[in-house]
């Protein structure tokens, strides 16, 4: 069964983030930019 935009895919334990991923220019920094929130932030809870 395919999973729908209402299931709970996203969860506290692995969270789901939505890229843009036409634009190239935004789309590198965004990653590395969350990355490094969820890197700097995931330690400290």
């Amino acid at each position: 069964m395919m999973p729908t935009l209402d299931d709970p895919c996203s969860t506290e334990h692995a969270p789901w983030y939505v890229v843009p991923v036409n634009k190239k220019w935004y789309r590198i920094p965004a990653i590395a930019c969350t990355i490094s929130v969820v890197l700097n932030v995931g330690g400290r809870r």
